[in-house]
């Protein structure tokens, strides 16, 4: 195929201005080239953009709280994903940068020759934050499961194979790196293909760049599989644990996507409607991997943040609301103010003794006092104001602390407000 540069070189001065203000690439026949505003998809790449983007930094920001502010520790993983983290989001600028103009997934031929130059710039720019991220994150990634699961001080055979695979990837990544930003003379034409030069074969570069790259993609996940399930653990924890550290399968998937765009790109020519696809699975492998190493720190920050005992107290609110409609029917109203406390360790009325047998004798229910357990039935009833039956439990610090009466008036009657303070200041559950 004639290089453009040669053809544009050849033509006169008028010929060339021509060209250039011309399509990119020949147009489908009945296909009219639409510079202006060519059709395109960026309200879905917008979309893909900005959720990722988001879940990233969510993540980025938990680890980060997670290791500043929980485990007060800070290794140099931590720093790795902080350049990683830089590079994403300089990624992200050049997915929002082409966007404006001409946008993602527009046709070649909506493209003048002379405006290319400045998309593939972008993807240019694009394609190295892409390697700088990986070239941080895999590291990263490798370094922090040789410190999860590997004992202090030690270096078995995990260690070893980290260790060995964080310096292929380094090498690879930084190798493929320096071959892409040196594959043409002069250095523009690698984005400026009317500039007269050489280059060596894309085909090459970008194949290899992204084969090996699933091959460690592939290689990472397996690799704390064994560990994992030769932990002393119950099956159940083992298989969370897995998944947990299984989230590099879909960095597996985008990778083997990539390598399909790939080849569309590489063999077809409205190479500017192809790269977008590449473009999009790059950004779904750099989120997937931001996952793999930054989903653990969230169980430790949501501990901190008080929702896992959130969760706890939710159901056991909902388990003690429902146990206690069916151990305690609802009492009769008795002719005298009084109060009863149901407890395991005083059950009195007021002018009577402790009953010892209500402990033994089952409920109507077949559940005796003792099951119960801690959980503590107040009944206070006023003959004066006819109030209905008040019930609410309360949660009681010993076998010998029982209820405070100060909030009872003198004469040994509970009145409406006392029974709504009390219901307000005492009514919680066993956690």
């Amino acid at each position: 195929m004639p290089d453009i540069a040669d053809i544009l070189a050849s033509l006169p001065l008028e010929a060339r201005e021509a060209l250039l203000d011309g399509p990119a690439h020949t147009p489908p026949d009945g296909i009219m080239p639409n510079f202006e505003s060519p059709p395109n998809q960026n309200s879905l790449v917008i979309g893909i953009a900005t959720t990722g983007f988001i879940l990233v930094t969510l993540l980025f920001f938990s680890r980060f709280c997670a290791r500043v502010f929980c485990l007060r520790k800070v290794h140099i993983e931590d720093g790795l994903v902080l350049a990683g983290y830089g590079t994403f989001v300089a990624y992200a600028w050049c997915f929002y940068h082409i966007l404006d103009k001409p946008g993602l997934f527009v046709h070649q031929w909506d493209i003048r020759l002379r405006d290319l130059s400045q998309f593939t710039w972008i993807i240019y720019l694009g394609t190295n934050f892409h390697g700088a991220t990986l070239l941080s994150l895999k590291p990263a990634v490798l370094l922090e499961w040789s410190r999860t699961f590997v004992p202090h001080g030690t270096r078995n055979v995990f260690w070893w194979i980290c260790h060995i695979l964080l310096v292929i990837n380094v090498l690879f990544y930084a190798s493929m790196k320096i071959a892409s930003n040196i594959s043409c003379q002069p250095h523009s034409k690698i984005w400026d293909k009317t500039v007269q030069g050489t280059c060596l074969n894309e085909r090459v570069i970008w194949m290899a760049y992204s084969c090996l790259n699933l091959v460690s993609d592939v290689v990472i996940l397996i690799l704390p599989q064994k560990v994992i399930w030769r932990l002393k653990l119950s099956r159940a924890k083992k298989i969370a644990v897995s998944i947990l550290f299984a989230f590099g399968l879909l960095t597996c998937v985008a990778a083997t996507l990539r390598i399909a765009t790939n080849l569309r790109y590489l063999n077809s020519p409205d190479q500017t409607f192809t790269i977008s696809a590449v473009s999009l699975c790059c950004w779904a492998e750099m989120v997937f991997l931001f996952v793999v190493v930054c989903v653990p720190s969230v169980p430790k920050v949501a501990k901190s943040l008080g929702a896992t005992r959130a969760f706890t107290t939710l159901r056991t609110w909902t388990r003690l609301n429902h146990r206690d409609t069916q151990i305690y029917p609802h009492p009769s109203v008795p002719e005298k103010a009084s109060y009863e406390q149901d407890d395991d360790s005083l059950m009195k009325s007021l002018g009577g003794e402790p009953n010892i047998d209500y402990f033994r004798r089952p409920n109507e229910h077949g559940t005796s006092a003792a099951e119960i357990g801690r959980l503590t039935h107040i009944v206070a009833v006023s003959e004066e104001h006819n109030l209905s039956t008040a019930a609410f439990e309360c949660r009681l610090q010993g076998p010998g602390d029982t209820y405070d009466h100060s909030r009872a008036d003198k004469e040994g009657r509970i009145n409406e407000k006392s029974i709504t303070s009390m219901s307000q200041n005492y009514h919680t559950h066993l956690v």
